[in-house]
């Protein structure tokens, strides 16, 4: 029978009618397999894939491969959400059989999980055909795919060996390493499919700042600028498409994860050119109008499919655009029809590259934004993922500390507080409407909630959510260093996947091990714990290791390593204190804040602090250690080295 029908997985809730006999993943399942003797099929998607959907109507709806399933197999389904570690497990086997990955993910595997055979969406016939290869390899190679399972097991799971340290490159041997993929006519990497990356354009940012390099700033300004104006970025609702389907950001795969947009508006944040502020407020607007629940918490991601066609909620026809916009239509078929296309006989809103003009200058953009804002959303996933929710309370903060208005920090904090009672004592992963949870968490949505905290603190100026900060990083140590390493997954995992990956570049989501080391440093500065710092710094030299040899793909790590350099210099700021020489107190918040705060503030090194300051009310064109970017001329200004 089928076993889903009681899951609170929106995913696995789709799939509970279906004649298949699916199991949720546990390690009872495990056993039974192996007492019985059967292979697995370990299927894994999530709510809002496209791919997932199609394979689910063309496949596991039908009779007869539920018939072969029932009869030979014990079938798993996984929601990718709710068990990211065994999505992780399966996906970097996937990349290392096939060169390929993807959703949905389905692997043939041994009864103790070992995967011997993946595959991506295959449509009934090949999967079929797939099934009975894989009962004669059952049958009369059992022995070989056991070894071969174990070689995969053996590959992933590598013994901890010293990896040979490599110099750092000269300034511009990195530069040239790190541009060396950047696709100079569109922004990102050069290749479809392309997919935003913030994460990665934050540190290239931030590195770029830091060491004076305008073509890392102005790459990452391209970069935002066209998708800006691409069918990736959602122009009349806000919002980043999980990924482009070709090299110019023009057609998108039409999910919204709540990842891609919070990490999104942080990128435009930072950057702050006055088109990257206008962007961060539409993707804030979005995320709260699309995503947000009644309790505060915001849901995973919006669905890219539609009754009438994938994205067709996003699309729209030519008769549909001349309703709209009468008289200023060929205006936009002018556009559209140079740098747009048709996908299943309707336009994707693009505008074209940062050549082009700003799309809300088109004439009655106003019109259509306010038609498309009428349309019926597409299917939510509603489930709450701890760790991408503390991306968009982060985003969230980076917004108010843009704006520096007082209902923005008020939002934050109803933000906020809405995370950290969700998130519990830091034992939750995912939390569904009904109120039902799933734990324990893992690491990225600690590491992402110490990072949230540190955000929040910095912003509302309020040292409590640094002692939140403080107890979240304490638990993540606590909890993913055993026996002298570190794991994705806590020890008390229900049948953990046989393989803990942990991923040292970075990806669509930013990278937890560079992060955890980042959210060190600054608490360790902050607590006066300079084992804090230590440990911060030892993680940062083993990053670079990896980091040095291919630096585009290890941004996140590129750019801390000027943050624990001897010559680099912090700011540290606590509100309303007296000014003059002290030592670090034990609650100060991590600076630079943008705007002029009444704040007591010092300049540290990574082991001293060397100079006291104000406010920046208190500079007339002078250094002002509250500016991002802001550069110590003097040792009278801020010691020796740089601000940050």
């Amino acid at each position: 029978m089928n076993r889903l029908d009681r899951s609170p997985s929106n995913y696995l809730q789709q799939h509970a009618h279906q004649p298949i006999h699916w199991n949720e993943w546990s390690s009872e399942l495990l056993e039974r397999a192996a007492a019985e003797g059967k292979w697995l099929l370990v299927s894994i998607g999530y709510a809002t894939c496209h791919w997932c959907h199609v394979m689910a109507h063309e496949v596991f709806d039908d009779p007869e491969v539920a018939e072969i399933l029932n009869s030979r197999w014990i079938s798993i389904k996984v929601d990718r959400e709710v068990r990211p570690d065994l999505d992780q497990a399966y996906m970097a086997a996937s990349l290392a059989m096939t060169g390929q990955g993807g959703w949905p993910l389905n692997a043939i595997c041994l009864p103790d999980g070992r995967p011997v055979w993946i595959a991506t969406y295959l449509p009934k016939d090949r999967f079929v055909a797939a099934l009975r290869q894989l009962e004669t390899v059952r049958a009369q190679h059992s022995l070989e795919a056991a070894d071969y399972a174990e070689q995969v097991r053996q590959a992933l799971n590598p013994p901890e060996r010293t990896i040979a340290p490599l110099e750092r490159p000269s300034d511009g041997a990195l530069r040239e390493a790190m541009a060396q993929t950047w696709d100079d006519s569109w922004g990102g990497f050069r290749g479809a499919p392309k997919f935003p990356l913030p994460a990665t354009w934050s540190a290239v940012l931030r590195w770029s700042r830091l060491n004076s390099w305008p073509e890392g700033v102005h790459h990452v300004n391209r970069t935002v600028s066209c998708l800006l104006r691409s069918g990736t970025y959602d122009l009349l609702r806000g919002g980043l498409c999980r990924y482009s389907t070709d090299g110019a950001w023009v057609l998108p795969h039409f999910e919204k994860m709540l990842y891609d947009s919070a990490q999104f508006a942080s990128l435009c944040a930072e950057l702050g050119t006055d088109e990257s502020l206008t962007a961060l407020g539409e993707t804030l607007e979005f995320m709260e109008r699309d995503l947000l629940r009644p309790d505060g918490l915001f849901a995973a991601a919006l669905d890219a499919d539609h009754p009438d066609g994938e994205g067709r909620h996003a699309t729209w026809t030519h008769q549909e655009l001349e309703a709209c916009l009468g008289s200023d239509a060929p205006a936009w078929f002018d556009v559209l029809s140079r740098e747009s296309r048709l996908h299943d006989g309707a336009w994707v809103i693009a505008t074209g590259s940062d050549a082009q003009p700003h799309p809300h200058s088109l004439p009655g953009f106003s019109k259509l934004r306010a038609a498309a804002l009428h349309r019926p959303l597409p299917a939510t996933d509603r489930t709450c993922v701890i760790s991408w929710n503390a991306l968009a309370v982060r985003a969230f903060a980076d917004g108010a500390q843009r704006s520096g208005r007082t209902e923005d920090r008020e939002r934050l904090q109803r933000l906020a507080a809405a995370h950290r009672a969700a998130f519990a004592d830091g034992s939750v992963h995912a939390h569904y409407p009904d109120g039902r949870v799933n734990g324990p968490a893992f690491l990225d949505d600690v590491v992402y909630s110490v990072h949230m905290a540190l955000r929040c603190g910095q912003v509302l100026l309020d040292p409590e959510w640094i002692d939140v900060a403080v107890e979240w990083f304490e638990r993540s140590r606590a909890s993913f260093e055993r026996d002298g390493a570190v794991y994705f997954a806590p020890e008390g995992v229900d049948s953990p996947a046989f393989a803990d990956i942990l991923h040292w570049d970075d990806d669509v989501l930013p990278n937890s091990l560079s992060l955890w080391a980042e959210c060190a440093l600054i608490l360790g500065h902050i607590r006066q714990r300079m084992d804090w710092v230590d440990w911060a710094t030892q993680w940062v030299q083993r990053g670079l290791q990896v980091a040095w040899g291919q630096p585009s793909r290890h941004a996140s790590w590129v750019a801390l390593a000027e943050l624990v350099s001897a010559d680099r210099v912090h700011w540290l700021i606590q509100p309303k204190q007296a000014l003059g020489p002290r030592p670090i107190p034990p609650s100060p918040l991590w600076g630079p804040l943008e705007l002029p705060q009444s704040t007591f503030a010092q300049c540290c090194s990574m082991s001293a602090c060397l100079a006291t300051v104000g406010s920046a009310d208190e500079w007339d064109g002078g250094p002002n250690p509250f500016r991002v970017g802001f550069h110590a001329s003097t040792e009278e200004d801020a010691g020796t080295g740089r601000a940050t």
